[in-house]
């Protein structure tokens, strides 16, 4: 057998240890090459228990506190034979999987509230966060903020704004703790988008809003907070010909001062980066887009630092991806081929690349959560529209894949 040698694999970008053993075939005037390559997958099969059925079902969302998981997601509820609205639904279970509950959150009446995109966050030692966009009455799009104790007996639910002139759109929230973040896109024409931010004061319930100057419209806003500062990004489009559109980043202080953006991507073509992403560990912000053809881009910025890019070519294309940072490496979910559920991973340094696993379930719309012991899921199932939840050990094993090759 031969020595192990670390090779790179130009097209996936793979880090890769190759174990060789040589065959020689010289009655054919060749040699043979058997190799394993040494990805890097998650231990264990996942496990997936559907656990209610609905009809449509959007933006599931996912938190663990304790030996508590916490779901939530948009559902389609029929208030007569013709007429159905979007409405929040919350669920929790144990993590061993007994005692799922769920319950409707907000009431489908006719011509009732009606959801468009939701957001939950967990604070440990507090509670369940949520924001939403919803129309009332035809009116436009207003901004909400809930709550819910872990206990699941009190849920608090406060619309922030009602402003007849104004659209908001696509909220995301954070928090350090002491308060609650929020980012929106804002119009009032449903053509020009600028960045809305907010903040809730736990203690006091206290909400104030603003808006920040942005160089171009913005679309679907990210936002994370570490230290003392908030860290956005977005996808800006200029409509003035030629089109194009740029992944931008923006920092601000807590206190609302000191905004500032910076573009760090720019395409000579238009719509070609969709569906940011963001996430904080370790004094390192990492970032992600969908470039044109699905591509996931991920770049990172250690704070205080240089900003860097990694163009990750997925074999497959993905979409609707989220990741979460733990520990030594980036767990990501989302959707192949606009179907199939995929878990992957790599390690912080992208010394390790991503290992993708199909897990077999049609569902588009998907969230994970990762603990010491688990990556937790919740997944929205095409076609019945069930609500699927996973659940696979987080530890992280050598995957082998044996190969064979003509020299």
């Amino acid at each position: 057998m031969g020595n192990a040698i670390f090779t790179k694999d130009a097209s996936a970008n793979w880090n890769r240890v190759r174990n060789v053993r040589w065959h020689d075939t010289t009655q054919f005037n060749r040699a043979d090459a058997v190799f394993w390559d040494q990805l890097w997958g998650l231990i264990g099969t996942a496990t997936y228990t559907n656990r209610d059925s609905g009809s449509n079902l959007l933006h599931p969302q996912i938190a663990v506190e304790g030996t508590k998981i916490y779901y939530a997601w948009l559902e389609v509820m029929f208030w007569d034979a013709l007429h159905a609205s979007w409405q929040l639904w919350t669920a929790s279970m144990n993590t061993d999987g007994t005692g799922w509950t769920a319950v409707q959150r907000t009431i489908e009446l006719e011509h009732g509230e009606d959801l468009e995109y939701m957001n939950m966050i967990s604070v440990p030692g507090d509670k369940l966060y949520f924001v939403w966009n919803s129309s009332l009455a035809g009116a436009r799009e207003q901004l909400w903020t809930g709550s819910l104790t872990f206990d699941l007996v009190t849920w608090n639910a406060t619309q922030r704004t009602a402003d007849a002139l104004t659209y908001y759109y696509y909220p995301r929230l954070c928090s350090d703790g002491t308060n609650v973040y929020y980012v929106w896109m804002q119009s009032n024409n449903l053509a020009t988008w600028v960045l809305g931010t907010g903040k809730l004061v736990i203690a006091t319930d206290t909400f104030t809003k603003t808006t920040q100057a942005t160089t171009e419209i913005i679309y679907w806003p990210q936002i994370a907070v570490n230290d003392g500062v908030l860290y956005y990004c977005y996808i800006s489009i200029d409509t003035i010909p030629p089109a194009t559109d740029s992944f931008w980043t923006a920092t601000m202080n807590i206190d609302g001062t000191g905004f500032a953006e910076s573009e760090r991507l720019y395409s000579t073509t238009m719509a070609t980066k969709i569906n940011p992403y963001i996430g904080i560990n370790d004094n390192t912000v990492y970032y992600m887009f969908h470039n044109s053809g699905q591509i996931l881009v991920m770049n990172k910025y250690v704070i205080g630092g240089d900003f860097s890019y990694t163009y990750y070519a997925s074999p497959n294309a993905v979409v609707y991806v989220q990741f979460q940072v733990f520990q030594n490496w980036i767990y990501f979910i989302g959707a192949i081929g606009s179907s199939y559920l995929y878990l992957s991973l790599c390690n912080k340094d992208d010394t390790e690349r991503i290992y993708e696993t199909n897990q077999g379930i049609i569902s588009l719309y998907n969230a994970l959560y990762v603990t010491d012991d688990y990556v937790y899921t919740v997944n929205m199932y095409v076609g019945a529209w069930d609500i699927y939840t996973g659940k696979v050990s987080s530890e992280i094993t050598p995957i082998y894949k044996w190969n064979r090759v003509n020299i």
